[in-house]
């Protein structure tokens, strides 16, 4: 009887080997040396995805409210 190997549970690993650590190390730098920019890309993105996939009608509605009272704020400048 033969031992089955348990089922690996996450990433494939041709997902996984991929990367190098050197890749890793270079990426980790680039983060700390542009917090302000990765935090922005960050929220950016979850707007996003917040806005197409989860909004209700109300919510979609006040952030309408939001983006106009901020475009005007703007223009003001």
């Amino acid at each position: 009887m033969d031992k089955e190997e348990p089922k690996r549970v996450g990433r494939p690993r041709k997902y996984t080997d991929g990367t190098t650590t050197a890749q890793n190390e270079a990426n980790k730098r680039y983060r700390e040396k542009n917090k302000q920019r990765t935090r922005r890309t960050n929220y950016k993105s979850h707007g996003k995805t917040f806005i197409t996939e989860y909004a209700n009608v109300d919510e979609l509605t006040e952030i309408i409210e939001l983006a106009e009272k901020r475009l005007d704020d703007l223009n003001e400048k």
